[in-house]
């Protein structure tokens, strides 16, 4: 349902934010809906600010995500494992495990847009998979570093 989809959502931006502020890095969501991030992280010091947009898929075994404004620095993909959505009678386990977090710098992205490595379109979004990345996209898991890195930058 829609309440569900706004609840697991606002969820998956509540652990984005959770684990930026336990890496020490300032940061707040966006109570109101800005088309392009639902997080704000901030550097004082540098006065650096990083925009996060967060994706979330709800099932295990969840694929595609899809990003329709780069208008920001990074999307944050949080699956958020809650189960399987497809093949359900045919697994023994439920599914049910901690979330993953995967931080793509946006700039990577739009390489992906640029050379075709793309799932496709969805009217005016694009598909992304991150089974079709190089690597399967593994060196962007956990990769809060990045989001550090940048906000230090002068």
């Amino acid at each position: 349902s829609k309440a569900q989809d706004r609840l697991r959502s606002e969820g998956a931006e509540f652990l984005v934010l959770g684990n930026l502020l336990i890496r020490d890095v300032q940061a707040t969501k966006a109570y109101t809906n800005f088309p392009a991030w639902d997080v704000l992280a901030v550097n004082p010091d540098t006065g650096r600010q990083a925009r996060i947009q967060v994706k979330s898929r709800w099932a295990t075994d969840s694929g595609n995500f899809l990003v329709k404004n780069f208008e920001c620095d990074f999307v944050v993909l949080v699956y958020l494992n809650r189960g399987y959505n497809f093949g359900k009678r045919a697994r023994k386990e439920s599914g049910l495990k901690e979330p993953e977090f995967w931080v793509f710098p946006t700039q990577y992205l739009r390489s992906l847009v640029a050379s075709g490595s793309i799932s496709g379109r969805l009217g005016d979004s694009i598909s992304f998979r991150k089974n079709k990345m190089p690597a399967k996209g593994e060196r962007y898991k956990d990769n809060w570093d990045s989001i550090v890195e940048f906000l230090a930058k002068a």
